[in-house]
């Protein structure tokens, strides 16, 4: 599949992350950073066809590598995010 050749390629980086968040939340933190000027239903079908078309799409597919550090972000705050990366990377580089 598309996963395993581009996987194969071996792309180097010495730290990486996936953002993940429930579909709801992300809604509604676009719907609000857009001052509320689209409905949310039109703001969750955009990014939840947004989404699909970045893991369908044939050069560099939204997907998981295998050692990416999942990151929730519907469950954390900016700030908390931006703690828990910066943890990730600090231990990469002691």
């Amino acid at each position: 599949d598309i996963a395993s050749k581009i996987l194969a390629k071996k792309p180097k980086y010495d730290l990486a992350f996936y953002f993940k968040c429930n579909l709801k939340v992300a809604s509604y933190r676009r719907w609000l950073d857009i001052k509320k000027k689209v409905s949310l239903t039109k703001v969750r079908k955009s990014l939840q066809q947004r989404t699909l078309m970045d893991k369908k799409r044939k050069n560099s597919p939204l997907i998981k590598v295998q050692d990416a550090i999942l990151i929730r972000t519907d469950k954390l705050s900016k700030e908390e995010v931006l703690n828990k990366m910066s943890k990730s990377i600090e231990k990469i580089i002691k």
